[in-house]
């Protein structure tokens, strides 16, 4: 064969193979005709991003934030010097252990997801690190900026669960769907065929009710409260009682918990709850503060059972009984008036019920299954009725507003991704009225004595006309079914200041297990400093001189 009938036949060869692949580069590069598949347009479904969480004054609690991601292939790694070597490479950035990095490698996946992420403006720094084996991957992220502060309110958000603030606005923080047809470079790289913007699909910001330097308040007494007490835990909730707003919910317990405490936590109130049979009592007539009532020195025979006081008391006024916590007489005026009206009135005042808050998983307490007489006495002063932090912080609210039951409000206001669509910001939402304006002012001087010279004067605070009430309950031993002898549950809840109430403080000491047990020495002091620093924080006028309401008769 000659020189030049070889060099034909090879320029012919090229010049075939230059036209199959010409081809081939129009159909699925350039311009690949319908149906075809391979690097054919491909239309995919994408949820825009997630709103954002604020509290009350738009200081960010929760927010979405794109991150880098690495993952492992397995048969690179292997193929390039093994677990040893990629793990002299990986620990400058990772705290994974060798042993864990051995286990995952062993599976001989070619996809394994580490749970090692940086923000997206590091992608070149991790990427100078050229690991063999190790592949990178956008992921998004929530992101708490405030750390641990409101984490069981807020809940988190998962892939395959969501709990608290998550949860209950999940429909409004959700992106929305959007359609994107996407098709691949001849280098493989997906490229949308037109240009969207992600605020366009993005999910709706929530505003919470939340106050983020009140809830560091709360939480920052909870977590003293259970160091100095060794408590099992401790729940505190601040309310505005003018609209049922919630200003902080916090939470500290040793055992953590995937319910929210304020709205799940169901308890025996004791002595905080005798408010609301006097409540009852001066409504239906059956009592006036300056009669006489003999409390029995401390022990009274009801139905061939014992209640009993924990200070030995002999006569006393109905107001004096109140501030000294006299169960005795409280049991006596709940016999004046009729087992209906008590439990009629018990679920006037939200116990029994929900509350109606927008969070999941709120309990509705547990009411006797039957009312006899004994029952009846006991429920008069706390025992043998549970009932939820919240409904007790907002049963004392009604009473600080004038006599109006509210439903309380976690959400503030919610603004669509826009700007432009607004939820109205919610309302004061009336339940019913529970008290008239002469019960409410008697209940108010009541509790102002309490504080003045009864069993809550550890709640004071300077400056202030405070009004409130202790509580000290016996916890119900599982192991026996009766009343333990060890545990209690120690509250208080209180009202800011009393002439003019803008606050509604609740305290609840769970278990606490050094010095006593009292709630006027375990939760009463709790109630003052977070009363006092919420109400200077809040810029809230002192009571002016003279304000104090009427002293006893």
């Amino acid at each position: 064969m000659t020189k030049k009938r070889f060099a034909g036949i090879f320029i012919g060869v090229c010049a075939a193979w230059l036209l199959v692949a010409a081809r081939l580069f129009m159909l699925q590069i350039w311009s690949p005709p319908d149906g075809c598949d391979g690097f054919a347009p491909k239309e995919t479904v994408e949820n825009g991003p997630r709103g954002t969480i604020y509290d009350r004054n738009g200081e960010v609690l929760v927010m979405s934030r794109k991150m880098t991601g690495l993952f492992m292939d397995a048969k690179l790694v292997e193929e390039s010097g093994g677990v040893s070597s990629l793990y002299e490479r990986i620990r400058s950035v990772s705290s994974m252990s060798k042993s864990e990095l051995a286990r995952m490698a062993a599976t001989k996946r070619r996809y394994i997801p580490l749970d090692i992420e940086f923000p997206a403006d590091e992608i070149a720094a991790i990427r100078s690190l050229n690991i063999p084996g190790i592949g990178m991957e956008e992921r998004v992220r929530r992101v708490y900026p405030e750390g641990e502060l409101a984490r069981e309110l807020l809940g988190i958000c998962g892939t395959h669960a969501k709990t608290g603030a998550e949860l209950a606005f999940d429909g409004q923080l959700s992106g929305h769907a959007v359609r994107v047809r996407k098709q691949r470079d001849g280098a493989g790289r997906s490229i949308p065929e037109d240009f969207y913007f992600e605020e366009v699909s993005r999910g709706a910001d929530v505003y919470l009710t939340i106050d983020k330097n009140i809830q560091h308040i709360a939480e920052r007494a909870a977590a003293e409260s259970m160091e100095a007490t060794g408590a099992a835990g401790v729940v505190i909730i601040v309310q505005n009682p003018v609209d049922g707003e919630i200003l902080a919910a916090a939470t500290r317990r040793k055992t953590p918990s995937a319910r929210i405490s304020p709205i799940a936590e169901v308890f025996e109130p004791g002595s905080t709850f005798k408010i609301f049979t006097y409540a009852l009592a001066f409504a239906e007539g059956a009592i006036k503060d300056d009669e006489l009532i003999f409390c029995e020195n401390g022990k009274y025979k009801i139905y061939d059972k014992y209640i009993g006081d924990h200070e030995k008391k002999g006569t006393l006024t109905v107001r004096e009984a109140f501030a000294f916590s006299s169960n005795i007489a409280c049991a006596k005026i709940s016999q004046r008036i009729s087992v209906d009206k008590i439990r009629t009135s018990v679920r006037n005042f939200g116990f029994g019920a929900q509350s109606g808050i927008k969070l999941p998983g709120e309990e509705k307490g547990l009411m006797p299954r039957k009312w006899d007489p004994f029952t009846t006495a006991t429920v008069s002063f706390g025992q043998g009725i549970g009932v939820t932090p919240i409904q007790l912080a907002n049963a004392y609210s009604s009473i600080a507003n004038g006599g109006w039951l509210l439903e309380p409000r976690i959400e503030k206001k919610i603004v669509s991704a826009d700007g432009r669509r607004r939820a109205q910001e919610s309302g004061r939402t009336v339940v019913r009225r529970v008290a008239d304006d002469k019960t409410v002012a008697a209940l108010k001087e009541m509790l102002g004595d309490v504080v003045s010279y009864g069993t809550g004067q550890h709640s004071a605070v300077p400056g202030y006309n405070i009004g409130g009430k202790t509580g000290t309950a016996q916890k119900i031993d599982v192991a026996t079914g009766r009343y333990s002898k060890k545990h209690y549950v120690s509250s208080f809840c209180g009202i800011v200041p009393l002439e003019d109430p803008r606050l509604t403080v609740f305290v609840m000491v769970d278990s606490p297990a050094k010095g006593d047990y009292w709630g006027s020495t375990v939760a009463a002091p709790v109630f003052a400093r977070v009363a006092g620093a919420a109400a200077a924080y809040m810029r809230i006028p002192p009571s002016p001189s003279g304000a104090k309401l009427a002293s006893i008769k």
